[in-house]
């Protein structure tokens, strides 16, 4: 049978286009993350016109000085159109062709984010309602984008999974009257959200939906939008183009292959190569796997998928029976005269013979290993941990002999009492 909902969603989002819009009211929202982990922000700077041709429409700012994602490496990949030769916009308003008069703006500036819309209300005297989580891409103005970032401002970083800070939009009126308030979200900021406990649903829809390539890549979407000179030019005179269906319809939706648990997390989490370090177990991951490894937490120690997740997020594994030690080696990287966590030991390596390596611990007795078994590099805590045990061991040896020269010298002396008793009876 057909899927209903999903079907009215699919024509809700056709209607929508490329570019979501807050409805009226308030809505709490969780900035995403950006794509690739070489952007330095979570969004986009674009420059556009407004008022193009007979149905005024927005057109992308050819002029590379000011928008240079147009000839950013990532945007190569799905540019169709030749941006090159400068913008007739630009040409046209600076030399007085295109009269100020006409409609047509001077470039503008806007900021594209992507954005998980979480709760809304058509007004404050309404409770909140829960909204399906799903990335939406924004193209907003200066108020949008000074209010997010007065969030980063607060929170250093709002798009955090363990600590995430949502931003709050207030819409009122509609069209040319429409009002914008935007700030963070006073009771995230007070007290962020974990997204990875408290709403996986979230975590799940990134790693479906912000992919290189997917819908909501920002160079996608641009290079999408963006017209070529000709096509400005033929706007510019009258001519109105073909609307474009999707013209990437089968090639842009989901280049990345469905993929499920750690892969889809690699995809959002930029692909970082360290997953196959240690063998993942077999089964659906944890919705935070590769995302948020905190070794050090109990809930991650006691994950089976703890040791490929530390490799892909780069965390340090923590040797729980040697107390934390560093590096894991195999008994056969030892090298002669360094000192290493033996099955939680602190020993030296004496060397090898006949196929075997062979370990000294602090009291000097061997120990023979089979050249794979795991050994830790040891710290110099551990090493000054040990060396202050010998130290203690040691004082408590010297304190047993001198209780024992105590014990023996009372003996002694017992005995000659007792001779001494005898020769008198």
């Amino acid at each position: 049978m057909a899927n209903v909902d999903k079907m009215l969603k699919d024509r809700e989002r056709r209607k929508e286009g490329d570019w979501w819009a807050f409805p009226e009211g308030d809505t709490a929202f969780y900035v995403c993350p950006s794509v690739r982990e070489e952007d330095d922000y979570a969004y986009y700077s674009l420059h556009v016109h407004y008022g193009v041709g007979e149905k005024n429409r927005m057109v992308v700012c050819l002029n590379t000085e000011i928008n240079d994602i147009l000839v950013s490496d990532p945007i190569r990949t799905f540019m169709t159109k030749d941006v090159s030769g400068g913008c007739p916009i630009c040409e046209g308003i600076a030399s007085g062709r295109i009269s100020t008069n006409s409609g047509v703006t001077p470039p503008m500036e806007k900021w594209i984010w992507n954005i998980v819309p979480v709760f809304h209300r058509s007004s404050d005297r309404l409770p909140w309602q829960k909204m399906d989580p799903e990335v939406r891409s924004l193209m907003g103005n200066w108020t949008l984008y000074d209010g997010i970032m007065d969030g980063f401002a607060s929170m250093k970083d709002v798009t955090r999974f363990d600590q995430a800070c949502f931003i709050l939009c207030t819409r009122t009126g509609k069209d040319m009257k429409t009002r914008y308030k935007v700030a963070p979200w006073l009771d995230t900021v007070k007290e962020p959200v974990n997204l990875i406990k408290k709403r996986p649903d979230i975590i799940a829809e990134l790693k479906r939906s912000l992919r290189p390539g997917s819908d909501h890549d920002i160079h996608r979407l641009v290079a999408k939008n963006a017209l070529d000179r000709a096509e400005i030019e033929a706007l510019l005179g009258g001519v109105e183009l073909a609307e474009d269906d999707d013209e990437d319809e089968g090639t842009g939706k989901n280049p990345v292959p469905n993929m499920k648990g750690g892969d889809a997390a690699k995809a959002i989490l930029y692909d970082r190569g360290k997953g196959d370090e240690a063998a993942a177990p077999e089964g659906q991951a944890p919705p935070c796997y590769e995302l948020d490894c905190a070794p050090d937490d109990a809930e991650c120690q006691s994950c089976e998928w703890l040791k490929p997740c530390a490799a892909a997020c780069g965390a340090e594994l923590i040797v729980e029976e040697s107390g934390g030690g560093g590096e894991i080696l195999q008994a056969s990287d030892a090298v002669k005269g360094e000192r290493y966590l033996l099955d939680g030991k602190l020993v030296t390596a004496a060397g090898t013979a006949k196929g075997a390596v062979y370990f000294q611990d602090a009291d000097g007795v061997k120990i023979k290993a089979d050249p794979k078994h795991e050994i830790t590099t040891a710290s110099e805590v551990e090493e000054e941990a040990e060396e202050e045990a010998e130290e203690e061991a040691a004082g408590d040896r010297d304190a047993l002999a001198e209780l024992d020269g105590l014990l023996e010298d009372k003996a002694s002396k017992a005995k000659k009492v007792t001779k001494k008793v005898v020769g008198k009876g």
